[in-house]
């Protein structure tokens, strides 16, 4: 089974497959391994079209 996960919010979307890879595009960007990444919470805020993040339950930015 393949799964999808879209956000919807005042006519616009977003796809969690793309708020994982412009996550990891920015880690990169910042000299971080994606490897050294064991957990990762994603909040999407639609309001703010800004998603936060939290890595290993420590690092923490947004995108």
């Amino acid at each position: 089974m393949r799964e999808e996960v879209y956000f919807q919010f005042n006519g616009k979307e977003v796809s969690y497959s793309d708020l994982i890879k412009q996550f990891k595009e920015k880690w990169k960007q910042d000299s971080m391994r994606i490897k050294d990444i064991k957990s990762l919470k994603l909040y999407y805020n639609a309001e703010e079209e800004k998603c936060y993040y939290v890595v290993n339950e420590k690092d923490t930015g947004s995108f």
